[in-house]
């Protein structure tokens, strides 16, 4: 039986994880002062080579609990082997994830990291595989899958295997042949897991693949809401919830995402901003791989304010300008409103989340999030009721 203990969260800084003294250089470049409460919990237990399950709330850090570890425990050479292969669900956090690698990692000698996301050319990448010897790959589960059925990915020398947003990828059923292809051909080593959620069936399937022994980190498991979300609800009509999104628009934030449920829906949306005086883009999945990338380095950059997108966006995605989040449509289940209304509240800012009711059914997720996630979410008549200085000032 497998061993777990549930952390309890300890305060430390950097340099109590004796890491190495070029990362200890990247911390410090990059202004970091103090580890998260998920950082400072888990990266131990990281550095310790023991398999771990780590539950956080979204925008506390858990991609920098695997990056620093690995980055501090992989054998760096010219001729260095893959050492380490993290595996995501999206295109955009592949990316991400190869860029925090690069940002952590950038004054260790001979350190690289190669990217694997789906929808760009296969050939290139087995080119990349061939050419450039990585001690670390990112990629999604779908590409990843391939590359290691094909033979050009090779995993025998792994030591290290990353799963992020795992809920994600294990509940999907299109997921699990991809899975099994890969974790037939790992070999026996450190496993390492995250997720804001886990759902019985994600808790199950991964119970199977870590070892005895394996710890779990689960900070604030029963309140995963972030702390300084300034949270309101208004009781709307579809007409009406256009005349809202208006006003909540003319708010004085930074960056804003608005979530709505499907394709249709948001590009509909974003004509009807557009001709209302409100510069916005859609952030969609039909989109080309290249027109997203872009999208995502405008907004990265800030030179888009606001996105109308569907689910596709709600994972993983750090924007640290982001401090409105509006759920247009609300959606079916708690997990994705906690996914969508940790977009705002990064970084240890504030930020709104404002949803809009329609129907009973809307009545019963707005009632279930409050009963899981022990909170209160106020009701408003209108958006002039807002707070604006409690919710968008920065902590």
């Amino acid at each position: 039986k497998k061993q777990q203990e549930q952390a309890v969260v300890q305060s430390a800084s950097f340099q109590d994880f004796n890491l190495k003294p070029e990362i200890m250089q990247a911390i410090t470049d990059n202004g970091f002062e103090r580890p998260s409460d998920v950082q400072s919990t888990a990266i131990p237990y990281c550095l310790e080579r023991r398999d771990v399950r780590v539950q956080a709330k979204s925008g506390k850090g858990k991609t920098c609990v695997f990056v620093l570890s690995i980055l501090n425990m992989i054998e760096l050479s010219p001729e260095v082997d893959i050492q380490c292969l993290v595996i995501c669900n999206s295109h955009e956090m592949s990316g991400q994830i190869k860029s925090e690698f690069e940002r952590f990692g950038k004054h260790l000698q001979n350190f690289k990291v190669l990217n694997l996301p789906g929808k760009v050319p296969i050939q290139n990448q087995i080119a990349e595989l061939k050419l450039k010897k990585a001690a670390v790959c990112v990629g999604t589960v779908g590409r990843v899958a391939d590359l290691v059925r094909r033979g050009e990915l090779d995993l025998t020398k792994l030591q290290f295997f990353v799963v992020d947003e795992v809920d994600q990828i294990f509940m999907a059923e299109s997921n699990k042949p991809q899975l099994k292809d890969i974790l037939d051909k790992k070999p026996d080593c450190q496993t390492m897991i995250f997720s804001a959620t886990y759902p019985e069936e994600a808790k199950e399937a991964t119970s199977k693949i870590l070892k005895e022994g394996f710890r779990e980190v689960a900070v604030d498991d029963n309140q995963l809401i972030l702390h300084g979300l300034v949270q309101h609800y208004l009781e709307l009509t579809e007409p009406t919830k256009l005349e809202a999104i208006i006003d909540l628009l003319k708010l004085k934030f930074t960056q804003a995402v608005v979530f709505v449920k499907n394709y249709d829906r948001a590009t509909t949306l974003v004509d009807y901003l557009t001709q209302n005086g409100i510069e916005c883009k859609s952030f969609i999945g039909k989109m080309k791989s290249q027109d997203r990338d872009d999208l995502y380095k405008s907004f990265k950059r800030k030179d888009v304010r606001v996105i109308v997108c569907t689910d596709i966006f709600q994972r993983g995605v750090d924007f640290e300008g982001v401090n409105l989040v509006v759920h247009f449509d609300m959606p079916d289940k708690c997990d994705a409103y906690l996914h969508r209304s940790g977009r705002a509240g990064r970084f240890e800012t504030n930020g709104l989340v404002v949803s809009f009711i329609n129907g009973e059914g809307d009545q019963k997720v707005l009632q279930e999030i409050q009963d899981r996630f022990v909170i209160k979410i106020e009701k408003i008549e209108k958006v002039d009721e807002i707070n604006v200085q409690r919710a968008f000032l920065a902590k």
